[in-house]
Parts: C-alpha cells; structure tokens; sequence
C-alpha cells in the first residue's frame, strides 16, 4: 500500500495525458494505489478516450453529465468540505475548469499539464470519503 505523500511524489513531474494520466485517473489511480474498498472507478472508462471531447462523450454513454454525477455514483454522496480528511477525493475550480484531485490537508493536489500542481482549499466545490 502507498502513502499519500508517496503518491503525490511519484506524480510529481509525470504529464498529463488523456485516456492514460490525466486528473480523473489520477484520483482512480491514488484509490488503487491506496488499496481502497472502491477498487477500479475508472475501469469502464480507461483507454477509451483520448482526448477531451472524447472523454466527455464516453461520460454520457455511461449515463453521467459531468464529473460530478460520476464520482457522486462511485463514491457515494459528497461531503462539506470541512469534513474532509488527507487523501479524500476533491473537485476543484480552477482556471483551466473543473478538475478532480486529492484532499491534503493545506493544499489540494490535481494533475496540470506538466505533472501535479498543488491548488488552495479555496478552490473545492465539493468532496469524498475515500
């Protein structure tokens, strides 16, 4: 099993790249590296895409709208951001768009282009137990 700051570290300066590592996988990558009970979120969807657009278009043949409605119906219903522990699931606001990430305490962490980028709390619409 691999540590929150293990993960975070090993992602560090790895790209972003969609359909293989990007931020919907990197959070579906932390629960399988964490060994959670979720097991794999992204399994129907890995590989499948290759770009925004197509992303996107897989999300609603899956019957999801947006990122939201997918991790509310793998991870169960959102919680106040207030309550949320280190290594918890995050949707962030930020000026590229919503993104998923990671819960760490003082920061959040999600995957930009060039590899993880750390985000305020400020930036958190909403999260999830993990």
């Amino acid at each position: 099993m691999m540590t929150f700051a293990e993960y975070i570290t090993q992602n560090r300066g790895k790209p972003f790249k969609w359909g293989t590592h990007d931020c919907c996988l990197f959070v579906a990558d932390w629960l399988l590296a964490k060994e959670s009970d979720f097991g794999d979120i992204a399994a129907e969807f890995r590989g499948n895409y290759d770009s925004q657009l197509t992303a996107f278009k897989r999300l609603r043949e899956q019957g999801f709208n947006d990122l939201q409605s997918v991790f509310n119906a793998k991870l169960g219903n959102s919680v106040p951001a207030l309550q949320l522990r280190r290594g918890d699931v995050v949707l962030l606001a930020t000026p590229a768009g919503d993104v998923m990430g990671l819960f760490g305490g003082n920061q959040c962490f999600a995957l930009a282009e060039s590899g993880v980028d750390a985000y305020s709390r400020a930036a958190i619409k909403m999260g999830w137990h993990v």
